[in-house]
């Protein structure tokens, strides 16, 4: 059975509609896209948010400081808005596919609420063209290969009530040589994961491969605080759209400190579930490489301009050899010979390109006034 299709909607996203003053934060990792929203008002108890979409489940990742009872409330396509308990998280469970809407309500300011994403599971109405699908490291799309690799975290790190790795989950190494692979349909890719700190040690070491190779990067990561840093970007790339194969191999690792992968995630290219299965093969490999592609345009117009001068070269040879047959036919009838195969036989010298006839007599000329032809001396 196929894994099902998540997509993820960042906090800033424009289809997120809030409903109280709200306040927004930019920081530098930890958090999707580098940003969180929280509220600004008591009033925000009566709504906070709201979301619409096509799909089968909903998913809200909102921290708070503490575990609650009934502080936080979410409506479900207009119903009634029904209170929560727990950490400011939301599932909405399996829904029928087809249009919904979520309302999530918090106005408890003292619980400091950090909203982060939502996620949706995608249905067969759900339109996916443009969104940002993700991958967990649990998903089977995704094949490890090396020894290195754990699910346990090989370090001591711990997060704070709005931070974390995607599901909780991330694949661990500290293994040089693991990597892994991963398919998809979609114009650009992005690959998240957990940087345990190093500090002023050096960088991690990755190489990821696109398209057997058509594109190449070395990457170097740091991380120079004193904290495990989650959510965190290890590389972009942007492509043409189209199916695609991703290959990430870990070369360096510093002081046998561990680096953990928690998501792939790609922009769809696909207008649906269904059109993700038969769409075709990238014919290319994105804007940002296209430099192997301009070289084989040029290469082929050189290659064309050559073949055309080579043909000219040719013909022309070709009608030199010509024209000098032709005034030595002349030439041999104006001395009252009969026209002798022999002299047009060639013999080839040093240079393969260039023929000469054999010497004919030397002959002194005087121009005929009437004809414009030499006599005999």
């Amino acid at each position: 059975m196929a894994a099902s299709v998540i997509y993820i909607v960042d906090d800033r996203d424009a289809s997120v509609e809030y409903l109280c003053p709200s306040t927004r934060q930019t920081v530098t990792q930890s958090y999707f896209r580098k940003t969180w929203t929280s509220i600004a008002s008591s009033g925000c108890g009566d709504g906070w948010f709201s979301y619409a979409f096509n799909g089968t489940r909903v998913k809200i990742s909102a921290g708070i400081t503490r575990w609650a009872q009934g502080d936080y409330s979410v409506q479900l396509d207009g119903g009634e808005m029904l209170r929560e308990t727990g950490d400011g998280a939301y599932d909405s469970g399996q829904l029928s596919d087809g249009l919904h809407k979520l309302t999530y309500a918090l106005g408890n300011t003292a619980l400091f609420p950090a909203f982060d994403y939502l996620t949706v599971t995608a249905g067969e109405s759900t339109a996916m063209k443009g969104r940002t699908v993700m991958l967990d490291d649990t998903n089977s799309a995704i094949q490890y290969s090396g020894k290195g690799w754990t699910t346990h975290n090989l370090t001591t790190a711990t997060f704070d009530y709005s931070t974390g790795p995607y599901l909780n989950t991330a694949h661990w190494t500290n293994t040089i040589g693991d990597s892994f692979e991963v398919s998809f349909v979609g114009d650009s890719v992005a690959v998240y994961g957990i940087l345990t700190d190093t500090t002023a040690d050096g960088n991690f070491t990755l190489e990821y491969t696109l398209d057997d190779g058509a594109i190449r990067e070395v990457v170097h990561l740091a991380n120079t605080t004193v904290q495990p840093i989650p959510m965190a970007r290890l590389f972009q790339v942007d492509l043409d759209a189209g199916k695609h194969v991703l290959t990430v191999n870990i070369t360096d690792v510093i002081n046998s400190y561990p680096i953990a992968f928690d998501f792939v995630a790609y922009n769809a290219s696909y207008n649906s579930i269904a059109d993700m299965y038969t769409s075709p093969s990238s014919g290319g490999t994105g804007s940002s490489h296209k430099s192997t592609r301009i070289g084989a345009i040029v290469g082929g117009v050189v290659g064309g301009l050559v073949f055309v001068a080579l043909c000219g070269l040719f013909f022309y040879i070709t009608k030199k050899r010509t024209q000098r047959q032709q005034r030595t036919r002349a030439a041999a009838a104006v001395i009252g010979r009969n026209y002798d195969p022999q002299l047009d036989v060639k013999r080839t010298v040093p240079s393969p390109s260039v023929t000469e006839a054999f010497p004919m007599p030397t002959l002194q000329f005087e121009r005929d006034r009437k004809t414009g032809l030499h006599d005999i001396a």
